[in-house]
């Protein structure tokens, strides 16, 4: 495989990876300023993301995948450590 077909797999892979912010909180019946203020998220980059104005970095990804396999233990985990 070749060095450009490996590295747009590889970005294709990363993509495939990150959570849909704007199902996880339909699923979770929030909306963006409600989802910004339970996890401590801007809600300016929160818009930003879901309209593809930006990307979150890896850090709020690893977020949402957490989110997504837990909601409520992490918003306590949140909450508790303000």
């Amino acid at each position: 495989m070749t060095d450009k077909k490996s590295h747009a797999r590889m970005r294709a892979n990363k993509k495939a990876k990150i959570v849909d912010l704007g199902k996880l909180r339909a699923r979770l019946g929030l909306s963006q300023a409600g989802f910004a203020r339970m996890y401590g998220i801007s809600l300016n980059s929160i818009r930003n993301w879901e309209q593809g104005r930006s990307r979150p970095r890896r850090g709020a990804i690893v977020l949402f995948e957490l989110i997504s396999q837990d909601p409520t233990w992490i918003a306590a985990l949140i909450r508790a450590n303000p």
